[in-house]
């Protein structure tokens, strides 16, 4: 379980959201509000649907030459899943890799039972604990 986890908030830009999952090269943002309690996840997969839903400038050079052709407006309480599979810090190692093979999730929030965001579990993290 990796802790602490990389958060926004509701509140945040989309563009904000994507620096961070670029910067720590992470594939999902779970969004928490005030308290550290989960309200949803963001993931690289959201963003992207972003492009599909609002008309976005540039060519594919442009990703090549690293400009910002597009801001979208939106904030990550806007585009965030909100029905998260979770796991609590003293649940069966079992029930995360049943909800990641269920899902096809690669990371599972871990949460206490005020539903604050405590840690992620990955699929390398069970692997490792696996070898």
């Amino acid at each position: 379980m990796k802790s602490p986890v990389i958060t926004c908030k509701p509140d945040t830009p989309v563009e904000e959201a994507a620096r961070l999952l670029l910067e720590h090269d992470i594939h999902c943002l779970p969004v928490v509000t005030e308290g550290e309690k989960l309200a949803g996840i963001v993931t690289e997969s959201d963003l992207m649907f972003q492009f599909s839903t609002v008309p976005v400038s540039g060519s594919i050079k442009d990703l090549f030459s690293r400009k910002r052709a597009h801001r979208t407006g939106r904030l990550a309480g806007e585009i965030m899943v909100h029905r998260v599979a979770t796991v609590h810090p003293d649940d069966p190692i079992q029930a995360a890799v049943n909800l990641i093979l269920k899902h096809g999730y690669g990371r599972i929030p871990v949460v206490d039972h005020e539903n604050r965001l405590v840690g992620i579990v990955a699929r390398k993290d069970i692997l490792h604990f696996l070898k």
